[in-house]
Parts: structure tokens; sequence; C-alpha cells
């Protein structure tokens, strides 16, 4: 009944409603509530900005992220509350973020419009408009820079790595990644930290440096435990380390690995991360020749992702499943 107010709580937490398992229901609130309250205020630049985010994401989760070892198929990360209900439509993040700029101008607020157009940069196709993007999120950044806004700063150097690490231009983005990570550390920022060394272990990944990848990935599970993090950090940090030791071919490290993995998903009692797992497991029992196995991996990771109605993740079981029918 009071939909400004509705905006305001929405906006809030941004992010945090994905690892929180709510993205759909907070898209679809912010939607309600949009169309509910159409001042042109500061209240509708945060939920703009914040719808852009979600909308984002959820291209970004549901995208293909890598291929691994011989299958044609992404590793699956946590994604609780991926699956769009049908009575909600589909935003879309560049429009949200363009209105959300357009009404920052008229408000004359410079760091409401920086923040914007970092949004704005964020939700750009790196690939079809990487100038354009870059302008708009080095645009932001100086405006942090110049009114100390360290944090959204960092966002925004962060963007820029993954911008760059998308184009292929690795030594650009592993230098702004390695000047995230001193960022981050300066602040004690233990989520930033964790984003960054997972970036710079995807630019080495990228280039075929395995050995250097993995050792980012130990040292964010280092900085993982016994901290109040994500519950399904650890496991899926754990299960990074495990396909990279795959590439490696050491399958004893690999299982060590996944055995963690599941340990940490099964501890949490989040069944998604244990049927990544799962799935993870029946790929190096394929590699190592050990079909019964990986059918018995690939039968209980199915029935976990049919359970959680993961359509996304079904297809790529599935997809396992019809390699090892060859």
């Amino acid at each position: 009944n009071e939909p400004a107010t509705a905006l305001r709580i929405l906006a809030g937490p941004r992010y945090f409603w994905v690892p929180l398992g709510h993205r759909w229901e907070a898209i679809a609130a912010l939607q309600k509530a949009l169309d509910a309250a159409p001042e042109r205020n500061e209240v509708r630049v945060n939920a703009l900005n914040t719808l852009a985010l979600l909308a984002s994401v959820s291209v970004a989760l549901t995208a293909v992220t890598r291929k691994t070892n011989r299958f044609d198929l992404p590793t699956l990360t946590e994604d609780p509350g991926s699956q769009r209900p049908e009575d909600v439509p589909e935003p879309n993040a560049y429009e949200a973020a363009v209105e959300a700029t357009a009404i920052a101008e008229e408000l004359g607020d410079p760091g409401l419009i920086a923040f914007s157009q970092f949004r704005q940069g964020f939700t750009l196709d790196a690939r079809e408009h990487a100038d354009r993007a870059r302008q708009l999120i080095l645009n932001a950044h100086d405006v942090f820079e110049a009114t100390n806004l360290t944090s959204e700063s960092a966002s925004a150097v962060h963007s820029l790595t993954r911008l760059e690490l998308t184009l292929g231009n690795y030594d650009v983005a592993e230098q702004l990644a390695k000047e995230n990570l001193r960022i981050r550390e300066k602040t004690d920022h233990l989520v930033g930290q964790l984003t960054t060394l997972d970036t710079l272990a995807r630019i080495a990944r990228a280039q075929g440096d395995y050995p250097t990848s993995m050792s980012h990935h130990r040292r964010a599970i280092g900085l993982a435990e016994g901290t109040d993090t994500e519950p399904t950090v650890a496991a899926y940090l754990h299960t990074e380390v495990a396909y990279l030791a795959m590439n490696l071919h050491d399958p004893v490290l690999a299982s060590r690995e996944l055995g963690l993995a599941l340990g940490e998903a099964r501890n949490t009692g989040h069944r998604r991360a244990a049927g990544a797992v799962r799935l993870a497991q029946a790929q190096l029992a394929v590699e190592d020749l050990h079909f019964v196995s990986a059918h018995c991996f690939l039968v209980e990771a199915l029935e976990i992702f049919e359970d959680s109605d993961d359509t996304t993740a079904v297809a790529y079981t599935l997809g396992v499943w019809g390699l090892l029918q060859h």
C-alpha cells in the first residue's frame, strides 16, 4: 500500500537478494512498486539501479561461463532462486539503467549520475558495446575516486576487469584485478577479496595457467574458512580447484577437492551445491573411465536438479549423460 516505502526497502540489499535466494521475488516486487510509484526522484533512481543489477545477474548466472575438460558444458555455480516465475516479466537491465541515469541528470546529483552510468555500463554486452561500456564505467570511477567512495570505486574497477577479461585483454585485466585486490585488502572487504581472487583465477585459467589459477582459489579458500561468508562459497571454490586438477591430469587431487566440496555442501544443507559437486564427480569418473560411478553420480545430480525445478542444470546433466552414452 506504500510503494515509495517498498522501493526504499527493496533497493537497499541490492545484490544480496541473490545469495539470499530471493532474486526473482525482489525483481517482481520492484517492478510492481515502480509501476505504482512513478515519481522521478532519488528513490526511483536507486530502485531502477537495483533492478538493473538483478536483471544483469539473471543474465550472467544463466549464461555458459566456461567449458570444462572435454565436455562442451559449463561449471555450475550457485544460483539460488534461478528460475523465473511464469507471471514475472523479464526485466531489461539496460533500459532500467538508462531511465535511472536520465532521472539522476534531471535531479542534477553528480553521485547519482555516476552510479547510474556505472550500472548502465555494467549492463551493456561487452562484446558488442565495449567502448561505450568502458567509457561509462570509467566516468563513474573518476567521480567515485574524486568523492572518496572507495567501495564504489573498487566495484567500478572490478567491472572494468571483467570487461577486459571478456575481451581477452588478459594483461590489462590482471593489472586491474591486482589493483582492486589491494583496495579490498586495505579496506578489509572480505567479499570483495574473494570476488577479486576468483577473477584472477579466471584470468589465469583463460590463458591455460592452471597452477596459478589454483593458487588464487586456494588463497580464497583460506580467506573463506572460519568466516561468515555465503555458505556455499567454500563448496564452489573446492569444486573449481577440482576442475583445475582435472585439467592438470591429477585425478587424486580432483577427487579429494570434490570430497571437501561435497562435505561443505552437505554441512550447509544446500542440495543444489551438492548436485553441482555430483555432476563434477561424474565428469571426473568419465575421465578415469569409471562409467558405472559416473552413471550413479549423474542419477543423483539429476534427481537433485529435478527436485529443485532447475531446468538449466537438468539440461547440463542430460548433456553429460548423452556424452556418456557414446
